[in-house]
């Protein structure tokens, strides 16, 4: 129905004005009619005059119409067919479909898009909104199954990954200590020793009272003998764990040191916005159900050689608030190539922070690509295994959380780092649907659970919850 009374509106309109047009273009012919004579029933052409308002004669002898009198004619005719033109036009937008453009106006604003009539805009998918529990992940703790572990690092593709990283994490002697009472005990220093007496490697108990010891990284043939606790020797038993009862008493967990190291590369473009997100939530609820022990918190950030900034470190702070801010201020870009300063990054965890000596130490690194190779950055190898030694002796335990872009060599190296402090593995799945393809990691059976829920009930289980 409206576009019907537009269609008569317009012609209405029209009719009027040409009219209008015919009604003037008579008076001027009038006009011309009493200074000009026809011949044989021909109008005499007018001859354009020298002057405005100045009559001319033409070839005949006759007197053509006015400058004047011509340009009111052309003036009127004009106005004519911009009125008309101007009708259609707003005939044209009031009938228009609602996904085709309408024409602009000064009224539209600068911003406005003009689109090519009759062919419908294809609408944006809204961006999904960021939120906690989005994301998904797994867990594997090869320490809970070190016989699946040994045999994996055997098969011929995963040996070839400790030649290449000169890391044999294959030989490991689990101890568990115990007080009087049976009751496990936590934060006791562990010495492993080889024949001659030598310190072979150190460790620190959980609150489990595990203490996992490894020899023999370089595979150069050497053997473990004993483990030592407070200057006294214990023989290490043939299969399984060595149990040891110390005089000391279990000491409750009351301090928890908790760190997160996060690769803010170029590549984690496509799950950063998620990852902060998630470990906002996963930082206030571990505040919220810790509140029985001292939390300090350190949030901390990584690229390469080369960009913005290599690291980013903050020190620990108990104001949880300021370390979530600092968490949300950061961007993913740098990086270019597909080795990261994992080395730097690492270095940084334990030279640059003050962990406190009975407090629960978790560092959580973030990351989708490996350390530089040895041809690229030479001793780099032996330079993080030193890391990592110093940060089983300290008790700080490594736990990964592998991103989309890492491969198998990169898993082999985070999962022999949490073997070597007592840590554990985490991933992000495909279940999720955000983000790029994330590897299949070669383990058993696991769960697939929401990270945030992941990550707090690991945090929990290391508190001894």
């Amino acid at each position: 129905m409206k576009k019907t009374l537009c269609i008569l509106l317009t012609l209405f309109l029209l009719l009027s004005a040409v009219g209008c047009a015919a009604k003037a273009d008579a008076g001027l012919s009038n006009a011309d009619t009493s200074a000009s004579r026809t011949t044989a029933g021909v109008s005499t052409p007018a001859i354009e005059p020298a002057d405005d308002g100045a009559e001319a004669e033409n070839s005949y002898g006759t007197t053509t119409a006015t400058k004047t009198e011509t340009t009111t004619r052309a003036a009127t005719t004009t106005a004519v067919a911009a009125t008309t033109a101007a009708m259609t036009m707003a005939a044209a937008d009031a009938m228009a479909p609602e996904w085709e453009s309408k024409t602009p106006t000064e009224a539209d604003g600068a911003a406005m898009t003009v689109t090519v009539p009759g062919e419908p805009v294809e609408p944006k998918e809204p961006e999904p909104q960021v939120g906690a529990g989005m994301l998904t992940a797994g867990e594997w703790k090869d320490l809970d199954d070190i016989p699946f572990w040994t045999n994996l690092l055997n098969n011929n593709d995963w040996y070839k990954l400790m030649e290449q990283r000169g890391l044999f994490a294959n030989k490991i002697v689990p101890v568990k200590i115990v007080d009087g009472n049976g009751n496990p005990c936590f934060n006791v220093p562990v010495v492993l020793k080889d024949s001659a007496g030598k310190e072979i490697y150190k460790a620190v108990s959980d609150v489990n009272g595990m203490a996992y010891l490894l020899y023999d990284l370089d595979n150069q043939k050497q053997e473990a003998k004993c483990v030592s606790i407070g200057g006294k020797d214990y023989e290490i038993a043939k299969e399984g764990e060595t149990k040891i009862t110390v005089d000391s008493a279990a000491v409750e967990v009351k301090q928890l040191d908790l760190l997160f190291m996060i690769d803010t590369t170029g590549s984690m473009g496509d799950e950063l916005r998620y990852l902060q997100a998630e470990l906002r939530d996963v930082i206030r609820k571990v505040a919220e159900t810790g509140k029985a022990y001292a939390i300090n918190l350190s949030v901390n950030f990584y690229r390469d050689t080369g960009d913005e900034y290599v690291v980013r470190s903050f020190e620990f702070t108990n104001d949880i608030d300021k370390a979530i801010d600092q968490l949300s201020q950061q961007r993913t870009d740098g990086g270019g190539d597909y080795a990261e300063a994992v080395h730097l990054a690492l270095e940084d965890v334990v030279n640059n922070h003050q962990w406190r000596e009975d407090a629960v130490k978790l560092c959580f690194m973030v990351l989708d690509a490996p350390p530089h190779k040895e041809h690229e950055i030479a001793g780099i190898d032996e330079r993080m295994q030193k890391t990592v030694l110093s940060m089983a002796e300290t008790g700080i335990r490594f736990i990964p959380l592998a991103s989309s872009g890492v491969d198998t060599e990169t898993e082999f190296l985070l999962r022999s780092w949490a073997v070597m402090t007592g840590g554990t593995y985490t991933f992000l799945t495909n279940h999720s649907g955000i983000g790029n393809s994330h590897l299949e990691p070669t383990i058993g059976d696991y769960e697939v659970e929401k990270l945030n829920d992941l990550l707090v009930r690991v945090i929990s289980e290391y508190c001894g919850n």
